[in-house]
């Protein structure tokens, strides 16, 4: 079964993440996991001899040819979909994902990981990231300028498997959304989300509000600074009296920023 859903996650990825990049590769995350199986075979057992629906093979993946365990046939997709619906297998499902990231140690916590992929935000913005799966300290940050394929096609599994969580925010009239780790989106605090906010799109495009400068509410209740922030719904986002612009101007003024980010000036 682990060896299926390694199989299904490298034909949804297209080019294949880091853990499964390489035999090597396969092996490793396997065998971390095979730990806890004490009657499953070993890697080069397992591979020797794999179930119908499985087999070894090469596929071609622009500009390169990828080896590896693959399901037989590609309609064997929809199947292993069907099937993550399940709990059980949707727990396998987990513990397969979490492996397939680079295998790192972290800056800050100093412990040593298979990073997770998420989005720091969506909706106005796109930024990727790779976090530490102990600590959530981001490891690197980027915006994708192509098609997601490798760990970041992945992520519509890690968001329904619950590897990953999103909190939206409403803001003049956009949505945007921030994605946690589960132990991080626990502890989020207004204050949290309002640093988010700031860090990720006031402060690179010039607009001159602080997070203290923020309001957030759940419904019609006002959110404290160090206020947890509920686990469902969306959570508005207004200026205070201060603010020399209003929440629909600032969303306009990001779009135009965002949308000129990497175009040269005139």
């Amino acid at each position: 079964a682990a060896l299926t859903l390694f199989a299904f996650f490298a034909e949804v990825a297209g080019r294949p993440p880091d853990g499964l990049s390489n035999l090597d590769a396969w092996r490793q995350r396997y065998e971390l996991l095979r730990t806890a199986w004490p009657d499953a075979p070993s890697f080069e057992r397992a591979i020797a001899a794999l179930p119908a629906h499985l087999e070894m093979g090469v596929r071609a993946h622009r500009p390169s040819i990828e080896s590896g365990i693959q399901l037989r046939s590609v309609d064997l997709v929809p199947g292993v979909q069907i099937a993550l619906a399940r709990e059980r297998v949707a727990a396998l499902g987990r513990q397969v994902l979490e492996t397939l990231g680079p295998l790192e140690k972290c800056k800050r916590c100093r412990k040593e990981g298979f990073f997770r992929h998420l989005l720091r935000t969506r909706g106005l913005d796109e930024r990727h990231a790779l976090v530490c799966p102990s600590c959530a300290a981001v490891t690197k940050s980027y915006w994708l300028f192509s098609q997601a394929d490798g760990i970041e096609a992945l992520l519509p599994h890690s968001l329904r498997l619950g590897l990953v969580v999103e909190q939206v925010v409403r803001f003049g009239g956009a949505l945007i959304g921030f994605q946690f780790l589960p132990a991080e989106r626990e502890k989020l605090t207004a204050q949290m989300l309002k640093s988010r906010l700031v860090e990720l799109y006031f402060r690179p495009y010039g607009i001159d509000v602080a997070a203290r400068d923020l309001q957030l509410s759940s419904g019609r209740t006002s959110l404290a600074a160090a206020a947890r922030v509920p686990p469902q719904g969306a959570i508005a986002v207004a200026f205070g009296r201060q603010a020399k612009r209003s929440e629909r101007e600032a969303v306009e003024f990001l779009r135009t920023r965002i949308e000129r980010r990497f175009k040269p000036e005139a």
